[in-house]
């Protein structure tokens, strides 16, 4: 017996688990209307009337061709669970539909999407449309049956780990307390209720390791801290706003060389965005997205308070904001979900901190300060990536080459929020996947923050403008000496008539 579809809009990570192997085909995809309201949730809907109708050939490993097998655009999976594809100067994305089976697990058609999200490939842009796609061929689900971990009203209770008592306070290390490592426990089960196989990294070559910077690290790169405080999520599964907008925060900083040091509002993401679950769960592409079509607010503006996680509370946040921050490009790590590596990695994080996805539940990881972690045997088994963190840095220490992670379990977690964690292993699953961000510097107010005299000089306009300037003077100068001459040649002229008609 199969049950109803229930809406991922109320769901946390959807129970969707495609494998990229199934998704290579010829895809009917249908657009509905343009939507009055830009914030409409598309999932909401089980159908859309046609406006519209694209066809498009999804080929390995992240291609889009035409009939005329002519490449235009590329795609690539949001994790397991979605599909996001960039064609013909739009951009599409949406999750795969599942299906509740009587026995409890669910069953994922790789084949068919739910309603999604499609509008022009562009910074905020004016229009966004609900679409729904279809491949073709055999409908039969497809898709891998799982089942949940945890029911979303039953929560497995907070375990209790070795502590002691500090004046009168539970510790379980000396700066973590073990109501902190309770919170810890709840903010990572109400996120990820689903069991997943994770991805494996790709191959990373001698060559490109060796070609490298030795060691990196952004919270000191020629005395300058690039990297914001660290924050607490508190019980809330909202590591996916934390990790892409401090990433987001990072690159602002570097671009504008110092000038944009701003706090993004995570709260706005976890309260008000359609494209993730709030507090149950969600990806930071998705967030990207979310301040690419919108942008992102200071959290002075929507500060994080969990109390205003209903939605019903965004149309009295921040309503006029002094400033929204836009993305113009994101991405995961090796071009698409599947191709990270450690080597792709290194190479990206010389743009700025991004995020990265691990298995966090590991006791010992919840613990873990003073150390390079690296997970055990016994966690391996049956460890699936849970977790989102921002990447920071990397060096050797001891011959042992490393990571460094910014977590969002506060400054009591690891070593005052930050923590090394073994390079090169795929430890805690950390060279799975990695998502990147380029921050839209135009028309947000950046210009004013740049000195003049670096902002003209570094303009292609300044240029033209001196080229046209010069090409104007000659020709002023041309025009003089052409004026001078005849009027020095009517000058005599005049002179020799007066002086024959004297005579």
């Amino acid at each position: 017996m199969i049950l109803p579809l229930i809406s991922t809009f109320v769901l946390c990570d959807t129970p969707a688990n495609c494998s990229t192997d199934l998704i290579p085909g010829t895809w009917h995809l249908t657009v509905g209307p343009s939507q009055s309201n830009r914030y409409f949730n598309c999932l909401s809907l089980d159908t859309v009337k046609t406006e519209e109708e694209y066809v498009f050939t999804l080929k390995t490993p992240n291609i889009v061709v035409d009939s005329n097998n002519k490449q235009i655009g590329k795609w690539t999976m949001m994790a397991y669970e979605g599909l996001e594809i960039y064609a013909k100067g739009l951009h599409f994305n949406t999750f795969f539909k599942y299906t509740l089976l009587e026995n409890g697990s669910y069953v994922t058609d790789c084949s068919e999407t739910m309603v999604g999200w499609v509008r022009r490939d562009k910074v905020h842009p004016k229009h966004i449309s609900c679409f729904s796609g279809k491949k073709s061929g055999n409908s039969i689900a497809e898709g891998v049956g799982m089942k949940r971990l945890t029911s979303l009203r039953t929560r497995t209770p907070p375990t209790n780990p070795p502590f002691f008592v500090k004046e009168g306070v539970r510790m379980v290390t000396d700066t973590l307390t073990l109501a902190q490592y309770h919170e810890i426990e709840d903010s990572l089960e109400q996120a990820n209720p689903f069991t997943r196989h994770p991805v494996e990294p790709a191959p990373s070559s001698l060559d490109s390791l060796a070609a490298a910077p030795a060691a990196l690290d952004w919270r000191n790169v020629s005395n300058v801290d690039y990297v914001s405080g660290v924050y607490s999520q508190l019980k809330c599964g909202s590591c996916y706003s934390f990790a892409a907008f401090q990433a987001l925060e990072a690159r602002l900083k570097i671009a504008s060389k110092g000038r944009i040091d701003v706090s993004l509002s995570e709260m706005e993401v976890v309260a008000c965005s359609v494209y993730s679950q709030g507090c149950d769960g969600g990806y930071p592409q998705e967030v990207f997205s979310w301040a690419k079509d919108h942008g992102a607010v200071d959290n002075k503006c929507f500060p994080y308070k969990l109390a205003d996680q209903d939605k019903a509370q965004c149309a009295g946040q921040c309503k006029h904001p002094s400033q929204r921050y836009y993305v113009s490009e994101f991405g995961y790590v090796g071009g698409y979900y599947g191709n990270c590596s450690e080597a792709a990695m290194i190479a990206e994080l010389q743009n700025g901190p991004f995020e990265v996805w691990i298995h966090a539940s590991c006791p010992d990881f919840k613990t873990a300060k003073n150390v390079i972690y690296d997970d055990t045997e016994e966690c391996k088994k049956t460890a699936v990536p849970n977790h989102s963190v921002l990447l920071v840095g990397y060096g050797v220490e001891n011959d042992q080459p490393f990571w460094v992670i910014k977590n969002s379990w506060g400054t009591a977690w690891g070593d005052g929020g930050f923590l090394k964690i073994k390079r090169g292993s795929n430890a805690i699953f950390i060279e799975s996947k990695g998502e990147y961000v380029r921050p839209q510097l135009d028309n947000l107010g950046v210009a004013d923050l740049i000195p003049f005299k670096e902002r003209i000089l570094t303009s292609v306009f300044f240029w033209a403008t001196v080229a046209m300037a010069a090409m104007v003077l000659v020709l002023v100068v041309v025009i003089i000496v052409l004026s001078v001459k005849v009027c020095c040649r009517t000058s005599n002229q005049v002179f020799h008539s007066i002086n024959k008609g004297s005579i």
